[in-house]
């Protein structure tokens, strides 16, 4: 998206047009899209960004929208009240749209390093576990597993 493009999309959000931005998203990469919506999100620090890809995901649900709304809300929005917690719920849900995508559980130990732990001891050894099978070398799953692994001796 180039800067015209940008503001335009912009604009869009901010004026709650969200069939005019959906036609924008449409030549986007999720990559883009996502990174368009939360770069809106931390700029403007309201809830337009997180409301569009509600737009999107009552139209079409899946696991890529799950996961940029999640993402919005832990990286844009993150200093509303209970956003991690919300932001949780839309991660767990991209995962259950497509079990087989590591990435989106490697996204999910983000939530055991939180101060609040929003995902406790077991299910971040277990998830740590699954992402270390599909990428050895993940240094956050790696650390997460090496901690736990070490207290329950």
């Amino acid at each position: 998206m180039n800067k015209k493009e940008k503001a335009e999309f912009n604009k869009y959000l901010s004026n709650c047009d969200f069939e005019s931005a959906k036609k924008m998203v449409k030549k986007l990469s999720t990559k883009e899209l996502e990174g368009a919506l939360v770069d809106f999100a931390y700029r403007t620090e309201n809830l337009f960004a997180y409301a569009f890809i509600w737009y999107l995901l009552k139209d079409h649900e899946n696991e890529d929208y799950h996961y940029i709304a999640s993402i919005i809300l832990a990286l844009g929005l993150n200093h509303l009240p209970n956003a991690y917690n919300l932001s949780l719920f839309h991660a767990r849900k991209a995962i259950e749209l497509d079990r087989s995508n590591i990435d989106n559980k490697q996204w999910l130990l983000f939530f055991y390093n939180l101060p609040e732990k929003l995902i406790n001891d077991n299910e971040a050894l277990a998830i740590a576990n699954e992402v270390i099978k599909k990428k050895p070398g993940d240094k956050i799953a790696l650390e997460i597993f090496t901690k736990l692994k070490s207290s329950n001796k």
